[in-house]
């Protein structure tokens, strides 16, 4: 019931264009559009195909607008601990 997910939290508003997860190896784990950053519903839960993924680091590249219409673009590391 704790970190199950991963997703996007910030003080200001964005929406999420674009979200895309990758293994160490590159190989597209994870892809989604349309996201709203702050809410645990959209996020990844590390499953693939119904399966959990293996443990290990995987990055992530992210395309978020901004309410004030900015559009960023975000990339990092996140670590799945099993």
């Amino acid at each position: 019931g704790i970190n199950e997910c991963f997703f996007f939290q910030s003080p200001d508003y964005g929406e999420i264009k674009l979200i895309e997860i990758y293994d160490l190896w590159g190989g597209l784990r994870f892809e989604s559009t349309e996201m709203v950053m702050n809410d645990p519903a959209n996020c990844w839960s590390a499953y693939e195909n119904g399966r959990l993924v293996s443990a290990g680091v995987y990055t992530y590249f992210t395309e978020i607008e901004f309410i004030d219409g900015e559009l960023k673009l975000f990339e990092g590391d996140v670590t799945l601990v099993r």
